[in-house]
């Protein structure tokens, strides 16, 4: 199944297509459990909480709906934003101007 040789200080390996995949799909499974997961913050905030987190009014806070920057949640009649949604908007403001950090 492998044959192993040496040459210039480096094993080589005859693998199948199929046994390399496995190989790489064990290795990132492996991997990925040892990274901390990231958890997603559903909290639910209201159009001033939003305005006041961003120091914009709630007048530029509905353009920015408008225009699909950020997006709300409606629950009856009433308008509220995902805090993860907030902050993705935030950091894509942020990778589009240049200003990550």
């Amino acid at each position: 199944m492998l044959d192993n040789r040496i040459q210039n200080n480096r094993l080589i390996f005859n693998l199948d297509e199929d046994e390399l995949r496995c190989i790489i799909e064990e290795s990132v499974a492996k991997v990925l459990q040892k990274m901390p997961q990231e958890t997603v913050d559903d909290t639910l905030l209201t159009r001033k909480e939003v305005a006041k987190l961003l120091k914009v009014s709630l007048v530029t806070l509905n353009q920015w709906r408008r225009e699909g920057i950020i997006s709300q949640q409606k629950i009856k009649s009433r308008v509220y934003f995902l805090k993860s949604q907030v902050m993705r908007a935030i950091n894509n403001a942020e990778e589009k101007n240049g200003r990550k950090k």
